[in-house]
């Protein structure tokens, strides 16, 4: 997902990473926010969802945070069928392939309009009313309220 040819070079991300970068302000706009005393975690492209690189990045321009990353096809390892040098968290908050994979599963319910009980009714495939038990809950404006 990130690469850079010299530490002091500016770092560049995959195509594949736009469409959740550009669901995630969507979700962001329409979820309700909560403070945090970490700066990045208040970035207009959050650290806890997205890379570090990105939220430091975004503080730049936070009127138009992607107007600060720049994207190129082929640099990830999902482009390159490589499997991830490090790991996505620490074994203590995921199982060893959420430890591995973690980004590109998280990537992947922010591309389909999902930010934990938030969604985007025009992408998320799954908010028609004949999969509403298999939400186990029932969607209100967006949301889903657990009985």
């Amino acid at each position: 997902m990130l690469f850079q040819k010299k530490i002091t070079q500016n770092q560049s991300y995959a195509p594949v990473l736009k469409a959740a970068v550009d669901y995630y302000l969507v979700l962001k706009s329409i979820k309700e926010q909560t403070m945090n005393s970490d700066p990045l975690r208040m970035a207009p492209l959050d650290s806890y969802k997205l890379p570090k690189a990105i939220a430091e990045r975004s503080m730049k321009n936070p009127d138009n945070p992607l107007a600060e990353i720049t994207f190129v096809n082929g640099v990830c390892h999902r482009c390159q069928l490589a499997i991830p040098t490090l790991r996505f968290c620490h074994e203590m908050y995921g199982g060893k392939f959420i430890q591995q994979f973690g980004w590109y599963y998280n990537q992947q319910f922010l591309k389909l309009g999902i930010d934990g009980t938030v969604f985007l009714s025009y992408v998320c495939p799954y908010t028609d009313p004949l999969t509403e038990d298999h939400l186990k809950g029932v969607l209100v404006d967006n949301k889903i309220s657990r009985n």
